[in-house]
């Protein structure tokens, strides 16, 4: 038996089901906006990231630009180049006769460049390269892999260049070493000419001026 004091279940439902309603919707309304706030400070958060990376880059490959193209790197290895070019090559040379080559090559050194990449280094490893634009991603890429093909270039053939002294003595023949010594040269200057062409290009998808400020 029903006891009359008790409401039917029908009106409970009638009078609670709106309100439990409401209170249902604005849990899942306060729930989504706090996902919605915390997902808008992570895309700002993660937005600084990115323009702090791209500030490294642009220091980073501007700074490797220039210390390619300074007196000391690019210029160099051309006059070291055109000296080696001048050398008479037709007939055998004796270490004497190689000798103004050499002074002009081994006077100062060969000259090797100490390019940075520790933004590289730091940033790819992370996932804000994902947030970049695609066009950016390569062209860094791109970059930093040129600049790594003239790090190689001095790692095979520094423990040679610092043999070649005793060759020169040693020689009845100098033309072998100069040779050497040429096409190495040769093949660093059109590594750091293709490597400046592809800073340009970096800092241009960054939105960045070749040379530094």
């Amino acid at each position: 038996m029903t006891d009359a004091v008790t409401p039917p279940r029908r009106s409970i439902v009638r009078r609670w089901g709106p309100r439990a309603l409401f209170e249902s919707l604005l849990i899942v309304f306060s729930i989504s906006l706090a996902l919605a706030i915390n997902a808008w400070i992570t895309d700002l958060q993660t937005a600084a990231r990115v323009r702090e990376a791209r500030a490294y880059f642009i220091e980073e490959l501007q700074g490797n630009r220039a210390m390619l193209l300074s007196d000391s790197i690019l210029p160099h290895h051309r006059r070291l180049h055109a000296a080696l070019e001048a050398a008479p090559m037709e007939q055998p040379l004796t270490p004497e006769e190689a000798r103004p080559t050499l002074t002009v090559v081994f006077a100062t050194g060969i000259h090797t460049s100490a390019l940075r990449d520790v933004a590289w280094s730091t940033f790819s490893n992370r996932d804000l390269l994902g947030h970049m634009q695609p066009e950016q991603v390569f062209a860094l890429n791109d970059a930093y892999e040129a600049q790594a093909r003239i790090e190689q270039l001095h790692a095979v053939f520094y423990p040679v260049l610092v043999q070649l002294p005793s060759e020169f003595t040693s020689a009845e023949d100098a033309r072998g070493p100069l040779m050497s010594l040429r096409i190495h040269l040769a093949d660093v200057i059109v590594a750091e000419e293709y490597a400046v062409e592809r800073f340009d290009q970096a800092l241009a998808a960054l939105g960045a001026e070749p040379s530094a400020e």
